[in-house]
């Protein structure tokens, strides 16, 4: 009885050492997943940084270049509206005067109905392209 008692003894002392053994390993594989995860997570984190960054860096140069093309077309717009101006003022100043008998001016009704039509034209361009820039549909 003594031998069984012993062995098993032993057989209890080798299986405790064992499972310490196995149980360290554990701890320490659990351990080096601790740090594997970390590591990858701060990583991730930077990565994650990164491209919040680069978002962010294009959303700023979008907007930059939304900017320039509204700077752009304001500056656009307004020499086509000084045109559009000086040409109607000088086609009424032809009108008047063609229109006064004391000044020697005389010009074909031809031309005079040309430069009516041509300034209502431009007028109503001009609105077109207005209208039609203001409710483009732009693609995102």
């Amino acid at each position: 009885m003594t031998e069984n008692f012993e062995d098993n003894y032993k057989k209890f002392n080798l299986d405790f050492a064992k499972s310490s053994l196995l149980r360290d390993s554990v701890q320490d594989r659990d351990s080096d997943l601790d740090d594997s995860l970390k590591a990858a997570e701060q990583v991730t984190h930077k990565y994650r940084e990164d491209i919040i960054e680069l978002h962010l860096d294009s959303i700023r140069l979008s907007h930059e270049d939304q900017k320039d093309n509204r700077r752009m077309r304001w500056n656009y717009s307004q020499w086509v509206f000084s045109y559009l101006v000086c040409y109607s003022m000088f086609v009424f100043v032809l009108l008047i005067f063609d229109g006064f008998e004391q000044v020697t001016f005389d010009l074909p009704a031809s031309v005079l109905e040309f430069l009516v039509g041509s300034t209502a034209v431009s007028s109503i361009g001009l609105v077109a392209a207005v209208v039609a820039g203001l409710f483009n549909k732009r693609e995102k």
